[in-house]
């Protein structure tokens, strides 16, 4: 058993008295003064669980085999949810300069994290750069860039995502919403991200990236398509934003 494991236990049990004894308490007239122990307790309990389960996690992709060779997708989902991936992002975002900055601080906030949590970072961006795969996007794009490609559309949506949470999830339900704070000759361009996780993996455990456990990219984009002609007509707010002639 794990030392992370043992807190979270002897965190669980304590919290759980402390629990009781309030609740003695709180029958007796008297003030609970052990409740806010227990919820300091419980909230420790959880946090040092989540831990337990990642050094658990991890070891299966340690030692003198192939990494994930016995690692399922389960195991891949576990290790860093959706909101973990996106505490990372926006710490990194948070007191960041430029892109650039922003690229440079998430490298070290990832550089601690355990192999199997590098492979759930990437699972979790291809996931959200699939989310975003759509027509309506791909205009916002075409607009700040003055045409965009199919590979400049994916560094289009790594970028997105590297602005954060709230303004990547303002773009999925308006893409207009990028008119509010984007800058008229803004950068878009984020390949970088795509590879952070994997050459941070590749440098902490000297072993190739584990593909195998990413989700496939779709096949085509979301939505209605539109006629470079006419993209000023998809988003007008933004086309104004950027000076599109005619807009």
């Amino acid at each position: 058993m794990s030392f992370w494991r043992v807190l979270s236990i002897v965190s669980g049990l304590v919290s759980l008295v402390s629990f009781v004894e309030a609740a003695r308490q709180a029958a007796a007239g008297e003030w609970p003064d052990t409740l806010l122990l227990g919820l300091v307790l419980a909230a420790l309990a959880w946090r040092f669980h989540r831990r337990a389960a990642r050094t658990e996690l991890a070891a299966k992709v340690r030692g003198p085999s192939r990494v994930t060779s016995d690692l399922s997708a389960d195991d891949v989902h576990a290790a860093l949810d959706d909101d973990g991936f996106w505490s990372l992002v926006d710490e990194a975002r948070q007191s960041a300069r430029d892109d650039e900055d922003a690229l440079q601080q998430l490298t070290a906030l990832c550089e601690p994290l355990e192999p199997v949590e590098l492979v759930a970072f990437r699972l979790r961006l291809d996931e959200h750069l699939n989310d975003a795969y759509r027509w309506d996007l791909w205009a916002a794009a075409f607009l700040i860039e003055g045409g965009c490609s199919d590979d400049g559309f994916l560094y289009f949506r790594a970028w997105l995502v590297l602005q954060g949470r709230e303004r990547f999830e303002a773009a999925l339900a308006d893409p207009e919403s990028l008119a509010d704070w984007i800058e008229t000759a803004v950068r878009t361009d984020c390949e970088s991200l795509l590879y952070l996780p994997i050459e941070v993996f590749e440098k902490n455990t000297g072993q190739g990236f584990p593909h195998d456990h990413l989700p496939r990219s779709p096949s085509d984009p979301e939505g209605e398509p539109w006629d470079e002609d006419d993209v000023a007509t998809v988003l007008p707010k933004l086309a104004a934003k950027v000076g599109w002639p005619g807009a």
